[in-house]
């Protein structure tokens, strides 16, 4: 497995993880929609959430890559997971109070690692 397709698998990890409910009991509901208080979003010129909903091969494809990423260290967990979330390289070289350059080696090096391991088994 290149690193492409090893960025692409815990890319979409991420994204179907995001993706479950929330395991926190909402203390109200209501069967009432939501509505836009201001006049000014009710037209769509704001940005919305699109919430997609995983086949059962993307789950089991999620299981996969958690099982992956519980092998590697805590910081390449780290970074891993926030570019897998399309976090801008620049936050998370102030996560990880580094350079540009430094956090783009430490992802790699961590795919690499990851690709090392899974050659391995």
């Amino acid at each position: 497995m290149g690193l492409d397709e090893l960025y692409d698998r815990l890319e979409e990890m991420v994204m179907v993880c995001n993706s479950f409910p929330s395991p926190i009991k909402k203390q109200k509901l209501s069967f009432w929609p939501e509505y836009v208080n201001d006049a000014n979003l009710a037209y769509g010129y704001n940005e919305t959430k699109v919430h997609i909903k995983p086949t059962n091969e993307m789950i089991d494809r999620c299981d996969e890559a958690l099982l992956w990423v519980l092998d590697m260290s805590l910081e390449d967990r780290k970074i891993v997971w926030l570019r897998g979330s399309k976090m801008s390289w620049r936050k998370i070289c102030l996560f990880f109070s580094c350079n540009k350059d430094t956090a783009k080696a430490k992802h790699t090096l961590a795919l690499v690692r990851l690709q090392h391991q899974l050659r391995q088994k």
